[in-house]
């Protein structure tokens, strides 16, 4: 799902959404906000692409979530 939101005049994002989910249940939400280009650098440009670009819509697709926080070994590349 996904949904607009503005925010409020005392700053925080108010959710009046109602949600088929149970209490308790754990959810993720991605926050997005407008930026003009001109205010981003190239990394940020970059990622934006990335994250919004339907070329990596296949990585959604439940079969392609494979790996756990708990898999491989920390890499550190501090020389």
């Amino acid at each position: 799902m996904e949904i607009e939101l503005t925010v409020g005049k005392d700053g925080y994002v108010h959710v009046d959404v109602p949600c088929e989910l149970p209490e308790g249940e754990k959810v993720t939400v991605r926050v997005a906000w407008a930026v003009a280009d001109d205010e981003l650098d190239d990394e940020l440009i970059w990622l934006r692409t990335a994250m919004t670009s339907p070329s990596f819509a296949f990585l959604d697709a439940p079969e392609e979530d494979i790996y756990t926080r708990t898999d491989g070994k920390p890499f550190d590349d501090e020389g």
